[in-house]
């Protein structure tokens, strides 16, 4: 079943939930709900995963990180997750080896990562199970300094040791995995509206029974029914609740995260995980993304508003200049930038860099709101169907999961990647757009820039993006004035070294 925007049918239906925000969480939450055997409704103000999701690393990260802490409930749910998106997406998802130098400091010493490894791969015994051959993460481990020169000829040498190695997971198309997901649970019978603002909930004897939204295309109100409402939108999720219960709320600290992608040669064939030689220096990961330096993340608080954050120009020579620091062969400056992925994750508090630890999931009844209200704020990427999980017990009590073999995915999308393609050969470029068109139809493109940034490869391009959106309008219909600002706002947009949205999720 393709991802249609049907509205006036949508708002003549009965449903059992409806979901605030598009992005992963609520992806999740729709394909968790149609396991369930219930019939849920997704509605995004903007575009599909425009924010939140499409901004992140393209990384799902398993627990090594929370051994330090002896987090072991993370890590546990971080491997489980990262195995899921392993299992489900093996066309998307892929084994990514990580990198880090050790240069017997502190606790980055050989010995003491050689035990950590152990630990850690004792504690993902299960973390092939199922998962296709050609995915599967072997065993970490710590190679000699040559190795380390070998792997990554730009280390710097002083005092190395060797280095940690471990696998990851790396999704480099993740909007492709989001859409993948709402294409499976519409298959199974969720529907779904992108450009549909919810305004408020409606209730009936003090419950919950439904939400009032607006058409932001057809510029029309709109009432769609439910017992159930969770708002899972992300940085705008607290103020949201406020809007429905009228009350205030406070999980959403705001705190800027920012990835960067360069036109530079990915240093080496690893993820590495660098510390620059400062007090008080972040790690970065400097990710291989199809070939390219990604690197990723850069944190501090912040206090502007929730509309499209950006780190300042200071904010981005030290990013640049701790990265030359630890590398100096990387000869990284600001002209090699070619986007950054910004915005708003939830900080431990106000004024705070530090990421939360948890996710937030309130029941609105409990502190007075209307029976049927659910808002959940989430972290990461990885655990996004898990915190879905979660707040469907929660919300729906005891209604079970069915067992998710009875749901297989079905068949993927194709023809949405241009990598491949010679866009100058016309026979290549018609293919091409016969593919797409069967994309913008079945995913609910509403934009150019739905298709060149959510749907779509083409924004790695802008060059062939601009030079085929001629072609990709005459899907629409639209008139010629509207076809010259739709082209108009995609120049636009591609031209921008930042990308319009908010936060950066890994």
């Amino acid at each position: 079943m393709a991802i249609q925007r049907q509205l006036d049918s949508y708002s003549q239906r009965d449903y059992d939930l409806i979901i605030v925000g598009g992005g992963i969480y609520g992806a999740t939450l729709a394909l968790e709900a149609v396991f369930r055997g219930l019939k849920p409704l997704l509605l995004e103000k903007s575009d599909f995963g425009s924010a939140t999701s499409f901004n992140s690393l393209r990384i799902v990260h398993g627990g090594l990180r929370y051994l330090q802490t002896l987090d072991l409930p993370r890590h546990f749910e971080s491997v489980r997750e990262r195995r899921w998106f392993l299992r489900q997406f093996p066309d998307h998802v892929q084994a990514l080896p990580c990198l880090m130098p050790l240069y017997k400091r502190g606790i980055k010493r050989k010995s003491v990562f050689r035990a950590a490894l152990l630990v850690n791969d004792a504690l993902s015994a299960r973390r092939n199970a199922g998962v296709d051959p050609g995915r599967r993460l072997p065993a970490g481990r710590v190679i000699s300094r040559s190795e380390v020169i070998s792997s990554f000829p730009g280390v710097d040498q002083e005092g190395l040791e060797g280095a940690a190695v471990w696998w990851d997971a790396a999704v480099p198309d993740s909007q492709r995995v989001l859409m993948e997901i709402l294409r499976w649970a519409a298959h199974y019978g969720a529907d779904t509206a992108n450009y549909v603002r919810v305004t408020s909930v409606s209730t009936s004897s003090g419950a919950v029974d439904g939400v009032v939204a607006h058409d932001e295309v057809g510029d029309v109100k709109l009432s769609f029914r439910a017992p159930v409402v969770i708002n899972a939108a992300g940085p705008w999720s607290a103020a949201m609740a406020g809007q429905f219960d009228g009350k205030q709320h406070d999980w959403f600290s705001p705190s800027l995260a920012w990835n960067v992608l360069t036109d530079k040669p990915a240093p080496s064939d690893f993820a590495l995980a660098l510390t620059p030689p400062r007090e008080g220096a972040p790690t970065y990961f400097v990710h291989p993304w199809k070939g390219r330096m990604f690197i990723g993340t850069g944190h501090s608080a912040w206090e502007g508003p929730l509309e499209n954050p950006q780190p300042t120009d200071a904010q981005m020579r030290v990013m640049i200049d701790d990265l030359n620091a630890v590398s100096p062969g990387l000869g990284l400056t600001e002209e090699n930038i070619v986007r950054v992925f910004a915005g708003l994750l939830p900080a431990t508090g106000p004024n705070s860099g530090e990421i939360s630890k948890r996710p937030v999931i309130e029941r609105h009844s409990d502190s007075g709101g209307p029976p049927g209200l659910f808002s959940l704020c989430g972290v990461k990427f990885t655990t996004a169907r898990l915190v879905a999980d979660k707040t469907l017990d929660l919300a729906l009590g005891g209604r079970a999961r069915r067992d998710a073999a009875s749901f297989p995915r079905p068949p993927p999308a194709a023809g949405w990647s241009c990598r491949d393609i010679d866009l100058s050969n016309g026979k290549d470029k018609d293919a091409y757009l016969g593919g797409l068109g069967r994309i913008v139809e079945e995913e609910g493109a509403v934009n150019l820039q739905d298709v060149v940034f959510r749907l779509t490869d083409l924004w790695e391009t802008p060059e062939s993006a601009m030079a085929i959106a001629p072609q990709v309008a005459d899907f629409f219909g639209w008139s010629e004035h509207k076809t010259g600002d739709e082209l108009t706002a995609l120049a636009s947009e591609l031209g921008r070294p930042q990308l319009a949205g908010n936060a950066v999720g890994y």
